[in-house]
């Protein structure tokens, strides 16, 4: 099996978006802490709750693109 991982950058910002093949979500500005969390997969990962803030976000900015 394979598995797939989707980066975006979220205009206007700093942030990068991950999302897991599972659809897990996770925000962070510092790419290398982003891949770690989409490696660690399934360790971290919980799909029913709220996307994963891996850092705090600039003021203004928000998870959604």
């Amino acid at each position: 099996m394979s598995t797939s991982f989707r980066v975006d950058w979220l205009p206007g910002s700093d942030v990068l978006r991950g999302r897991c093949h599972c659809g897990a979500t996770s925000s962070a500005q510092d790419p290398a802490t982003l891949l770690d969390w989409l490696g660690a997969h399934p360790d971290g990962h919980d799909t029913s709750g709220p996307e994963v803030l891996l850092a705090p976000l600039p003021a203004g900015v928000t998870g959604d693109a």
